[in-house]
């Protein structure tokens, strides 16, 4: 029998691989941030933002999600990662990525 109590462990589950895959995914910008400082990358590919963009909405949509809902959640993450890419790519060289 389901309870509200299972309900929530399956939501805390979900949550934790949620975050787990977002830090992954920041991991590797960090790494991207490196990269593109070293080769002397400009921070902002817009193109690639707008495929990013039209790939998540595209794979929101086939699972049912909302897309001004999707776009809101990957502008708050391009939001976190721009600032990190800008801190990584301006960086003394003294200073390392987290």
């Amino acid at each position: 029998m389901k309870t509200l109590e299972n309900y929530r462990r399956q939501i805390d589950e979900i949550d934790q691989a949620i975050l787990t895959n977002i830090a992954k995914r920041v991991r590797i910008c960090e790494e991207i941030g490196a990269f593109k400082r070293e080769h002397g990358i400009p921070m902002m590919q817009q193109e690639r933002v707008n495929i990013v963009l039209d790939n998540a909405a595209k794979l929101g949509e086939s699972l049912n999600l909302r897309k001004s809902f999707v776009k809101k959640l990957y502008s708050e993450l391009h939001a976190e990662i721009f600032d990190l890419e800008n801190a990584i790519i301006n960086a003394d060289e003294s200073i390392t990525s987290r």
